[in-house]
């Protein structure tokens, strides 16, 4: 049921009679469950619904007992069992019965170390077996002193024969052995290659399939030795002997000797054996391919019959019998014109199979196309012979076929009894195993399938009636008062009273038409519908034909009566058992001989009432249900043990899985019935103190009183009906209903609670992010600026001192050069500026003072600048004079000056640098181009204010240092102004490559997504080698434990057999020493501590265990998980994909309409400055026409008057004139302006419609990434970019008189934040709390649409976190 269902419950969806999908629960309201499957779909379902059932958690998915699943159902129990076997676990248990799966290979399961590690092991201690079920039989054998039945039941292919010679194996090893049982356990493991031979064949599903029922009784005597066996067979498949399907084979005996034509002569030539195709019995079968090896070995089993004590002799005339039925089916029928059956005497069939059998050819023949009629009582009435047809003849073969190998296979299994019987007279325990085949129902099922499924409801009537007992046993254990009103369950007693009723049951109906002369199948349809009415189990009324439904506790199984009177039936006729009774062959006789006691019987017989003339009858189902019965009296009184084995594919695969064949089996099987049972009462049972720990969210227990009182209160307290739970001695039983509500309400308190540790843990591990990262920025920053700062020191360091070195060169060389000019009597040549080396404060005050010590100074300086070549930051030069002693202290003066100088500067400059970086922030801040145009604009000025204030410098080269800190503070304000300049113009070509994006960088934006994916990938790996690691450490922790475990037993062992021969040392003494006392009593205390040792170290070892396998299941939750949310956002992304298309023809729509109405628009004004255009000429013409009439007035020189008032009609018409030009530049202008607007909102439109399809390329690019966190911060990214940019428009339009491209922006706007909203609501986790939170700078671009539409009632960081 769904109603306890919330947000991200896992789940299963029923899809169909036999198919279950798990998904993850979506959205939960009033109504319905909108749930995600595993193949991608979106599913609406009913809330209450039986198609959804609760899955279990992962780390309780592969235990070893279903009945520990929380969620016991049909889903769960099947996803259990295909996981177990995935990991190679084929057993599973569901509390008393063991689920056996076939694994289609070999497993190492079943070695002797694995054999003798469940002896003496209770079954809840060990992993599930076979080898456990046969070891509890065993222990309750010796300690309950009671017989004991292990029923193994599955469909063809599930295993059961395998699982039977397993547990017989076990039962063989695990018996106390002597020498006499050792014969006696050989021939017990030795008739199973017999029975397979003999009893088993190739079928569609199975290699190695039982064609028979079997249920081997295993002796032990008073010491639990194996004594004996005796084997039952029940209902062998004869028909297989003259017939199969297609791809299936006779019997493994038919081919086995058919082998020996080319291998054994003598035998081949004795027998008259040919290969398997050249036999009508088994050419169907002899191109099929068996994997079973011991299906085709005739040495093997010649040597398992000999091994059970058959003599040689006896083999020839089983063979005999087998070789005279292959030769039956070859024998040709043919036919005369009347009708009447031919077999001719020249037929070599004829010839071998009257020489196997012992009979004359003519005889047999005879029995074949003839048959003898009684009339009366045998011997007394008269006899009459009837020919018969070729059918009639060819069935009769067919029938002696059938009857030779089903009582030669009874008699082959009364031999093996023989064999194995009780060595003593003395009275023996029994261990029972049941091999016999599962409910079956096919698309057409036939007479077999009916027996067959006859016996599975009496099974499962038995099993249901157990299970029931076992329930009550509990709660008696618990002393709870119950009532059969309490188990809401039916049993399937009427099914099996409509089978098996006296009169008017169907087995009785079934006979009654046998018997009767003119019985046939028809009449039994018309006698079932007839007088079995208004039964719920049985639907023929409705039925075509001979087609009625059987309502069995698996399944409405359709059958068709067909054949159903014949098989029943059996027939042998009197004269062919006659025949066969003067057999030579006394092995023959003995088939026949139950036959000839009836004959005999019949015979006896005074009245001819009971008298049967043409047929020897006794119906199967008669025969059948006797031994049915006997069956059930053996197995109720014997206690059960149950194994349903299953089949996982009809491929015969080791790694492939079918589940709706494996549900089908698990209903079939009775499973399901037995959880239907389980449930019926109070299913859910919990210890007190898991209960109060459990639900003591919902209602406080009370303090200071046991468990069981506290739990007894609190379901008081959340008043829960007393008819629906029970307060047990150590449990408490409920309702599942009951449980379901309460771990619903547990389960919504525990997601509030976790919402709100959610919320409060995120805020917290985001806010110690910010400071983090902030104390991090600071920090490099600093750095930065240390290492910038102390490289320009030195720079300038070195550079000023390289200079003033050359300077004071320089004026040494003039010196020089003047004082020599002088003393030439020449002019002083004039002093050179020194514009590269500006002199500082000083030394022009000391050049006349170095001028003497010229050669001095040309050593100091040399090595001054030697020395400063390598000086670092800081005041004055050290250590200069001391390490130079030839240096001129006045020299040293003067640079101590220059170096002081050169600190004041490096200060100034600093400061510069200082107003450098802070422009250079605020270069940064500036966001609109307008702005970045103004402060180039201010830059420009001051660079020119800059150059100005060096131009004006009186002399350049005395003041060298200020002019190259104005040089560079122009040079920095010019970077500055190129790096605004380049910020515009990459804003520009931003925005123009908005309007039309290439394909480059959308395969940019994906190798960069890509990118991160891989690299997630990669530590995911890396986590997942980690676990790897750790759990190959635990492993190695285990074994080592092991280890330990075994060496603390043998020193125990040990101390104890030092113990015991101590104490029969001092028993022997006849007294006991006080010295002896002690030393037994430290040896003891020593004991136990290493006992407590090894305690403590299998618990460490459970401990590790449980860890292991708790961490796998995690991870292994973790990607299925992850698996599904990928989907369902794949899923949300492709339709928020289609609403953009929608958006997007919606706007090439509404582009259209504006074209058309746009040029309506400007055709109409056209149309009014084309008839303005005529009204202008034609006052022209007008005015034209007027200035010719008064030319020749004016010519004859009229009054004044009349020139006055010509004068003033021109001067009118000229005003006139001139307003209409107006008129009409303003027209045109308007027009004109007009057009301008048209044409450009038309080129605006189409750059919107270029911009929405760019974006709209990339949400696809975006949609085809694989990692959901990719697409959503990347598809997050570019919708904040393209809002940013509808906000900047708007903005810039706003008092515009362009409405209709104001509201265009406000709706592309409203559409992208809805869009972005839709994807962050992917990113909620299934409790409501956000898995994700917008990087920096989208928070810090929803601050600025925050500052832009403040007056909007919603904030945009409110709209993005909803």
């Amino acid at each position: 049921m769904s109603s306890h269902l919330h947000t991200t419950s896992r789940v299963w969806l029923k899809v169909g009679n036999l198919k279950y999908v798990s998904g993850i629960v979506e959205t939960v309201n009033d109504r319905e469950l909108i749930i995600n499957t595993e193949d991608g779909q979106r599913v609406n379902v009913p809330r209450g619904s039986d198609r959804v059932s609760q899955r279990t958690r992962a780390d309780m998915e592969t235990v070893d007992n279903l009945t520990t699943l929380p969620d016991l159902d049909e889903p769960n129990m099947l996803h259990s069992l295909n996981a177990r076997y995935l990991e190679h676990k084929i057993y599973t248990r569901t509390g008393p019965i063991l689920v056996a799966m076939n694994p289609w290979q070999e497993l190492k399961l079943y070695g002797s170390e694995v054999l003798h590690s469940y002896r003496r092991k209770q079954m809840d201690h060990v992993p599930p077996h076979v080898f456990a079920i046969a070891e509890a039989a065993f222990a309750n054998l010796q300690s309950a002193r009671k017989d004991q039945t292990i029923l193994v039941s599955g469909d063809s292919g599930s295993g059961k024969t395998e699982s039977t010679k397993f547990m017989m194996q076990y039962l063989a090893a695990v018996a106390h052995h002597t020498a006499v049982t050792a014969n006696t356990e050989q021939q017990v493991l030795q008739c199973n290659p017999v029975l397979e031979a003999f009893g088993n064949a190739k079928t569609l599903r199975n290699d190695n399939s039982s064609r028979f029922g079997k249920y081997i009784d295993i002796h032990f005597d008073e010491r639990f030795a194996l004594c004996g066996a005796k084997i039952d067979t029940y209902l062998l498949e004869k028909s297989r002997v003259v017939g199969q399907e297609t791809g299936e084979r006779n019997f493994h005996i038919f081919y086995q000797m058919c082998s020996q034509s080319e291998n054994d002569p003598a035998i081949s030539s004795e027998l008259g054996l040919k290969a398997s195709d050249q036999f009508s019995y088994t050419k169907k079968g002899h191109s099929v391919a068996v994997n079973y090896k011991p299906a085709n070995s005739f040495s093997n089993t010649k040597a398992a019959m000999q091994g059970i004590g058959i003599e040689a002799e006896e083999c020839n005339q089983i063979f005999q019998v087998l070789g005279a039925i292959l030769h039956l089916g070859d024998i040709a029928v043919g036919g005369e014109k009347d009708g009447d059956a031919v077999i001719h005497s020249s037929d070599q069939s004829s010839v071998w199979a009257s020489k196997l059998l012992g009979v004359g050819q003519e005889a047999l023949i005879q029995s074949f196309t003839n048959r003898n009629i009684q009339a009366g009582p045998q011997g007394l009435g008269d006899s009459y012979i009837v020919a018969q047809t070729g059918s009639q003849a060819l069935e009769a073969r067919n029938a002696l076929a059938r009857a030779l190998y089903g009582n030669m296979f009874d008699i082959l299994v009364q031999r093996i009894n023989v064999s194995l019987g009780q060595k003593r007279a003395e009275k023996t325990r029994t261990i029972s195993i049941l091999d016999i085949f599962g409910f079956e129902h096919f698309k057409t099922n036939h007479f077999e399938q009916f027996c067959i499924n006859y016996a599975n409801e009496k099974l499962q009537g038995h099993f249901n009636e157990y299970n029931f007992s076992l329930e009550i046993k509990e709660y008696q254990r618990e002393d709870i008062q119950w009532t059969y009103d309490d188990f809401y369950f039916q049993t399937n007693t009427k099914c099996i009273e409509l089978v098996e009723g006296k009169r008017t049951g169907m087995l009785a109906l079934l006979d009654e038409q046998c018997i009767m002369p003119n019985g046939n199948d028809e009449s039994f349809c018309t006698k079932l519908k007839s007088d079995i009415k208004d039964n719920p189990h049985l639907y023929s009324a409705k039925m075509r034909g001979n087609n009625f439904t059987l309502k069995h506790y698996a399944a409405e199984v359709v059958y068709d009566a067909t054949g159903f009177c014949f098989k029943n039936k059996d027939p042998v006729q009197p004269s062919m058992v006659e025949l066969m009774s003067t057999s030579t062959s006394e092995y023959v006789q003995k088939i026949f001989s139950a036959y000839v006691a009836k004959l005999d019987a019949n015979a006896q017989s005074k009245t001819g009432k009971k008298a049967q003339s043409t047929i020897i009858f006794e119906s199967v189902t008669a025969q059948f249900k006797r031994q049915l019965g006997d069956l059930m009296a053996r197995i109720n009184a014997a206690q059960p043990h149950f194994v349903r084995c299953i089949n996982p594919n009809s491929q015969k695969s080791a790694t492939k899985l079918e589940p709706e064949m494996i549900l089908d089996q698990l209903r079939c099987s009775g499973l399901m019935e037995a959880v239907r049972v389980s449930r019926a009462g109070f299913p859910v049972r919990i210890p007190h103190s898991d209960f109060v720990k459990r639900f003591a969210i919902l209602i406080p227990p009370t303090y200071g009183v046991d468990d069981k009182t506290a739990a007894g209160g609190m379901c008081e307290a959340l008043r829960v009906p007393k008819e629906h739970y029970r307060v047990g001695k150590t449990k408490v039983f409920m309702r599942k209903e009951i449980n379901d509500k309460l771990e619903e309400e547990r389960s919504r308190l525990l997601v509030k609670q976790a919402l709100t540790l959610q919320r409060v843990t995120r805020g917290h591990l985001a806010r110690a992010y910010v400071r983090r990262l902030r104390e991090q920025r600071r920090k490099a920053a600093c750095e930065c600026q240390k290492a910038i700062r102390r490289s320009l020191v030195r720079r300038w360091y070195s550079d000023m001192l390289k200079k003033r070195i050359l300077a004071l060169q320089q004026q040494e060389r003039e010196k020089k050069e003047r004082e020599a000019a002088a003393k030439r009597g020449e002019a002083p040549p004039p002093p050179t500026q020194l514009g590269a080396s500006p002199e500082l404060p000083g030394t022009h005050q000391r050049s006349t003072a170095i001028a003497s010590h010229s050669e001095s100074r040309d050593l100091a300086l040399g090595n001054l600048a030697a020395e400063q070549l390598h000086m670092g930051p800081g005041g004055g030069v050290p250590g200069l004079q001391a390490s130079n002693p030839g240096v001129d202290p006045r020299a040293m003066e003067e640079l101590e000056v220059q170096l002081g100088s050169v600190r004041e500067l490096y200060y100034n400059e600093r400061a510069s640098q200082m107003a450098l970086s802070n422009l250079v922030r605020e270069i940064h801040a500036l966001k609109d181009p307008e702005d970045i145009q103004k402060k180039i604009r201010s830059l420009e000025d001051k660079i020119a204010t800059t150059k100005q204030e060096i131009g004006a410098a009186d002399m350049i080269g005395n003041n060298k240092w200020e002019d190259e800190g104005l040089g560079r503070r122009t040079d920095s304000l010019t970077a500055a102004c190129r790096l605004l300049e380049e910020k515009l113009a990459l804003m520009r070509a931003a925005r123009q490559a908005e309007r039309g994006p290439s394909r480059a960088d959308y395969a940019q934006v994906r190798a960069e997504v890509e990118q991160e994916l891989q690299g997630e990938m990669g530590g995911r790996f890396r986590g997942a080698a980690d676990l790897e690691n750790q759990l190959k450490t635990a492993l190695s922790e285990v074994q080592r434990r092991d280890v330990e475990i075994v060496d603390l037993n043998n020193r125990l062992t040990q101390m104890r057999q030092q113990r015991d021969h101590e104490m029969a040392m001092g028993m022997g003494g006849g007294h006991a020493t006080a010295e002896l006392v002690e030393r037994l009593r430290a040896r003891d205390m020593e004991v136990e501590n290493l006992e407590g040792i090894k305690q403590k170290m299998m618990a460490d070892r459970a401990v590790l265990e449980s860890i292991i396998r708790n961490e796998r299941k995690q991870r292994e939750e973790e990607f299925n998980d992850m698996d599904a949310n990928v989907r369902a956002r794949d899923e949300r992304i492709k339709e928020l994909s289609d609403r953009l298309a929608e958006q997007h023809k919606r706007s090439a729509e509404l582009d259209q309409s504006l074209s058309v109405e746009m040029q309506r628009r400007l055709a109409a004004k056209d149309a009014e400055l084309a008839a303005r255009n005529a009204k202008i000429d034609d006052l022209s013409r007008r005015l034209a026409a007027a200035d010719a009439g008064l030319r020749p007035l004016n010519g004859a020189g009229g009054s004044d008057g009349s020139d006055g008032g010509m004068s003033r009609v021109v001067m009118d018409l000229q005003t006139r004139n001139a307003g209409l030009a107006r008129e009409k530049a303003e027209l045109e202008q308007r027009v004109a302006a007009l057009s301008r607007n048209q044409l450009g909102g038309l080129e605006d439109q189409m750059t919107e419609v270029e911009r929405l399809e760019g974006t709209a390329r990339l949400l696809g690019s975006i949609a085809e990434l694989s990692e959901p966190a990719s697409v959503r911060d990347a598809a997050t990214k570019l919708l904040h970019q393209k809002i940013l940019e509808c906000t900047e428009q708007q903005r810039k339009m706003t008092g515009s008189s362009d409405q209709g491209r104001l509201h265009l922006l406000a709706s592309q706007r409203h559409l992208l934040e809805a869009s972005r909203s839709v994807i962050m609501r992917l990113t909620v986790s299934g409790d409501g709390a956000p898995m994700y939170s917008p990087p920096s700078h989208l928070a810090s671009g929803i601050g600025d649409a925050y500052n832009i539409y403040g007056r909007s009632s919603a904030r945009p960081e409110d709209t993005v976190l909803m």
